[in-house]
């Protein structure tokens, strides 16, 4: 663990400045975890779009609508 890190954990910080994310983001990571703050936002994003999709074919089965999903609200 980065001295950073463990710096920000010893004071309860959930966030920190440590090294620059691979992907270019910047240096705010999650204390907890080490994980970039922005990499984590869209990794999280991606994975609501794909449940969301999937909860609407899943109701579309379910009410018998084959041809495909329900109109979004």
């Amino acid at each position: 663990m980065s001295s950073e890190r463990m710096k920000a954990a010893e004071a309860g910080q959930v966030r920190y400045h440590g090294a620059p994310c691979r992907k270019g983001h910047g240096t705010e990571r999650y204390t907890l975890t080490g994980v970039c703050v922005v990499c984590n936002r869209e990794h999280s994003g991606k994975w609501q779009r794909t449940m969301r999709q999937r909860l609407r074919e899943a109701k579309a089965k379910a009410q018998g609508n084959e041809d495909g999903p329900l109109p979004q609200d």
